[in-house]
């Protein structure tokens, strides 16, 4: 891996990754229609649990984040 930087990866955060640590992981409801505005619609896949692990472990890079630093992924908790 010369020449990178692959630290604050999920690989190597110290934090065993499983399905709990997230509010759901099912691959059902993606077709779902979007809200009234054109909007995507809300649904809990792939967002953090509440207490899971990974909250605040991931990495600033500029965008707003609540807590002591960023939830790694798309969506902070």
């Amino acid at each position: 891996m010369s020449g990178t930087n692959a630290s604050c990866n999920s690989w190597n955060l110290g934090v065993t990754l499983s399905d709990a640590q997230f509010r759901s992981v099912s691959t059902t409801g993606w077709d779902a229609r979007r809200q009234a505005d054109g909007s995507l619609p809300v649904l809990p896949h792939l967002r953090l649990a509440a207490g899971s692990s990974l909250i605040d472990k991931g990495v600033d890079v500029g965008l707003p984040y609540t807590g002591k630093a960023p939830d790694p992924g798309a969506f902070e908790s």
